[in-house]
């Protein structure tokens, strides 16, 4: 959705957010929105990329990254995206009380550490109050998703640079899970598009990249 100052402001982002978290408790913002509350600086990773929180680089307005369990439904201008780890490459789901990573491509699915997928209250851009996760699992699910592109990697450095300044750590052993699944290696066909992908000029990738985030042969490009 192309952004529009009239739709797309802080008023709206703050009632749209509470609108998520109200109807399901189980919502995690994740994505830049959702590491903008753990970094101290809430717009530091906004700064860094030089791009504007309510929008990004292609001038479409700003993505709602979240992982949540159930049907999601929100009458906001910011469109919704649970796909980028609900797809066949990373899948978090949750069955009862307990959250699970999946891979369907890779046949991988195991429990995951309730610590991991603990609820962190706190505010992100424009003061917003919202639920995200630990620094670490937000690094984990990074990572989980392939070989991490330039953008991603400096949106690693800065989170892990803020999260051990807070000494706010569990245990590396809690994400098992998540190292298991990296250690399996993508079907070479996916391997193969991710490369041919990555030289498609700027403008044309954009064109392509939504049909390819849904398959899980790309990252976000959050």
């Amino acid at each position: 959705m192309r952004y529009s100052p009239e739709l797309h402001n802080p008023v709206a982002l703050h009632d749209q957010l509470t609108d998520l978290h109200t109807n399901n408790p189980d919502t995690r913002l994740v994505g830049s929105l959702g590491r903008a509350v753990l970094l101290g600086d809430p717009v530091a990773e906004y700064r860094l990329r030089n791009e504007h929180p309510l929008r990004n680089r292609h001038n479409d307005a700003r993505d709602l990254d979240l992982i949540t369990s159930g049907w999601v439904q929100t009458t906001g201008p910011f469109p919704l995206d649970t796909v980028s780890f609900n797809n066949p490459s990373v899948r978090i789901s949750k069955h009862g009380n307990d959250w699970w990573l999946h891979s369907d491509e890779k046949k991988f699915a195991e429990p995951l550490h309730p610590d991991t997928m603990q609820p962190i209250e706190g505010t992100t851009v424009y003061d917003i109050p919202v639920v995200t996760l630990p620094w670490q699992t937000h690094l984990a699910l990074t990572q989980a998703r392939g070989v991490p592109r330039r953008k991603d990697e400096q949106s690693i450095q800065l989170l892990a640079a803020a999260g051990e300044a807070r000494g706010n750590t569990l245990p590396g052993q809690l994400y098992a899970p998540f190292q298991r699944l990296q250690q399996i290696p993508e079907p070479a066909g996916k391997r193969m598009l991710r490369s041919v992908y990555r030289r498609i000029p700027r403008g044309i990738d954009h064109a392509v990249s939504p049909l390819l985030k849904h398959i899980g042969m790309l990252p976000k490009s959050e």
